[in-house]
């Protein structure tokens, strides 16, 4: 098997580094490393990972927490001791892809060996996350963060950009999640640990002045990547304020924008200024100083209107110490006059039959060689039809079961590839299945290997005749080409549901066609699914785009609809919503005329959602609506 099939955990490089502070004057305990552990990463709502050795009072733990998703957010860090975690940088995210965010506890409580584990929640599963965790002495035990920042890009070097420390004999600890692999650290920096099967890098220098500084790495090949750096003070440093927190932007006006933030604090020393900084749109990096202000508020008045302004707050102390930044704010100025809504877009409107649609949807990766594989629990609530894509290598046999005892049957594969590395494909339904929350999907191998699932769930399908087509799995015949595209599928009904599915050798990033819409919790980096709508019996393949040449298999099915759908007095308008800055969108006004090219609109509906379904129109008739 080949280390891509092993590494089903990573799309993009993710190089992260923290800077710590040593000591100034002689103390107790050197800085140093102390220990470090990792998780292997286990889709989940909790993650814990235990400190191996004993935990020394007053030391610093640093936690990095990366997964594969834009989904879940990070609710909180806590350990078994009850010691503080506070976010030192993030979170970064690629949309769909990746997250990531660096937490530390200053000034720890000793711990047994064994005895203190670090809990990371998220708002719901993660995919796959990576978490390692650190121990570091001699380091300050009052207000150690100096600052950070971060940077993007797809080499293989990976470069953080510079961080700026303001204490000498700093300790600079990086870390990086890959595509790959990583092949050797940075340049003075020494490796503390490379996760199995994730080969991600934990790596810490020492350096001797203040200054900028880089955190890097090497990568076996390369692969787009997220880099972050954090600095953190020596302990003995001279008091400075810790980064005032929960900075917000409200916009007021058309010229105006209220921020407030809560108080910075510092240990030895007197905080007497907040320094105000903007600059203008959001995600802009120019910023410049605005206000000096002494309270945890300001508000910036003369601005431009339906404009965006960035902001961040830092403190300053009596001995004119700078303290960390803030998090960054942004707010849009209000539009001068009266507010009003935007248009709606992408109106569509289905005439007759009513097509499925997706309820539910969820995924599956485990890097582990294993017999029996298990998704996370989903709300199947409503569904009547599942469709399921999973693969895998060497041939092995795939038995799915599901919690509720449904009957899966095989309707494309398997396919092993005959060229190029080695994947194993195949796709079942479940017709009329049983539905609900908790559901769980198992896969039995004939023996131990890495899989990957991807789930969907759909709503209105004919469950007499459920598939109205499903085409072969196809392959790169060993092009590794970076266009994905499935063999066709032919229907024979009107507004079929299509669901796609492509498999990678290797992370990627996938870009669905434009006429479909990609699943992204059905997806991962090695199995990715999207859905669309076939209007018209006809011709249908899925299309994708990855980001690198690989070896690929791919497919669609296509799921028909519920003959009690059809109506010919019934037209189904969707589209998307409308926005309002400075007011509230509540209702929908839909309008109709007939004929083709007509112009004398008039009102047949007012709807507070995104849907409405005409069944007041003539059979065999053009209409045009808005």
């Amino acid at each position: 098997m080949t280390r891509a099939a092993r590494r089903v955990s990573r799309v993009f490089a993710f190089l992260c580094v923290v800077a710590f502070a040593s000591l100034a004057a002689a103390p107790a305990r050197a800085q140093s490393f102390v220990q470090v552990k990792s998780a292997v990463p286990v889709s989940a709502t909790t993650v814990g990972v235990t400190y191996t050795n004993a935990q020394v009072a007053g030391d610093l733990n640093v936690v990095i927490v990366g997964w594969n998703d834009t989904t879940a957010t990070l609710k909180s860090i806590t350990d078994t001791k009850g010691n503080t975690y506070v976010l030192a940088t993030g979170p970064v995210t690629i949309s769909g892809s990746l997250t990531q965010s660096i937490y530390y506890a200053k000034n720890i409580v000793a711990a047994a060996a064994g005895t203190n584990t670090v809990s990371v929640t998220f708002s719901t599963a993660a995919i796959y996350p990576d978490i390692r965790i650190l121990e570091y002495s001699g380091l300050d035990t009052n207000n150690p963060l100096d600052g950070g920042t971060g940077a993007t890009g797809s080499a293989t070097t990976t470069d953080s950009g510079a961080v700026s420390t303001t204490n000498a004999t700093d300790l600079l600890v990086g870390a990086n999640i890959v595509a790959t692999s990583t092949a050797a650290p940075g340049v003075g920096f020494t490796q503390r640990i490379v996760t199995d099967p994730d080969g991600d890098i934990a790596e810490d220098r020492v350096v001797t002045s203040t200054g900028s500084y880089h955190a890097t790495a090497t990568l076996s090949a390369p692969g787009s990547w997220i880099m972050q750096v954090v600095a953190f003070k020596a302990a003995g440093a001279a008091p400075a304020p810790s980064a005032p927190g929960n900075l917000t932007a409200t916009p007021i006006s058309s010229s105006q924008i209220n921020l407030s933030w809560t108080a910075s604090t510092e240990s030895g020393g007197t905080i007497n200024n907040y320094l105000v900084e903007r600059c203008q749109g959001a995600g802009c990096t120019n910023f410049a100083q605005v206000s000096t202000q002494p309270t945890t508020s300001f508000n910036d008045t003369g601005l431009a209107a339906t404009t965006s302004y960035s902001y961040r707050v830092r403190a300053t102390d009596t001995a004119n110490h700078t303290g960390p930044y803030s998090n960054t704010a942004s707010g849009t100025t209000l539009g001068t006059g009266i507010p009003t809504p935007t248009a709606p877009g992408n109106l569509i409107a289905l005439s007759g039959i009513t097509g499925p649609i997706v309820v539910a949807v969820q995924g599956y990766k485990n890097a582990n060689a294993v017999t029996t594989h298990t998704t996370d629990p989903f709300d199947s609530t409503g569904g009547d039809v599942i469709v399921m894509c999973a693969s895998s290598h060497a041939g092995v046999t795939m038995a799915p079961s599901d919690s509720f005892g449904n009957n899966w049957i095989s309707i494309a594969g398997p396919t092993n590839t005959t060229i190029g590395d080695d994947l194993r494909t195949q796709v079942w339904y479940a017709r009329n299945p049983t539905v609900g929350v908790g559901h769980t999907v198992t896969m039995t191998m004939s023996v131990a290997q890495s899989l990957v699932i991807s789930v969907i769930v759909g709503k209105g399908s004919n469950v007499a005749t459920l598939n109205d087509g499903v085409s072969t799995i196809g392959s790169d015949a060993g092009t590794t080409t970076v266009n994905v595209q499935s063999p066709n599928v032919t229907t024979t009904t009107s507004n079929d549901l299509l669901v796609g599915f492509a498999k990678t050798s290797t992370g990627e990033v996938f870009t669905p066609e434009t006429a479909f819409t990609a699943q992204a919790n059905a997806s991962s980096n090695f199995l990715f699914a999207e859905t669309g709508s076939a209007g018209a019996p006809g011709t249908y393949d899925a299309t994708e785009i990855i980001t690198s040449n690989a070896t690929w298999q791919a497919v669609v099915v296509a799921i028909s609809p519920s003959p009690t759908a059809t109506n010919p007095n019934q037209v189904n308008l969707s589209w998307t919503a409308s926005t309002e800055t400075g007011g509230t969108v509540t209702n929908y006004l839909v309008e109709r005329c007939v004929g083709a090219g007509c112009s004398t609109f008039s009102q047949i509906g007012t709807t507070a959602n995104l849907v409405y379904t005409d069944t007041t129109v003539s059979p065999s008739t053009t209409i045009l609506a808005r």
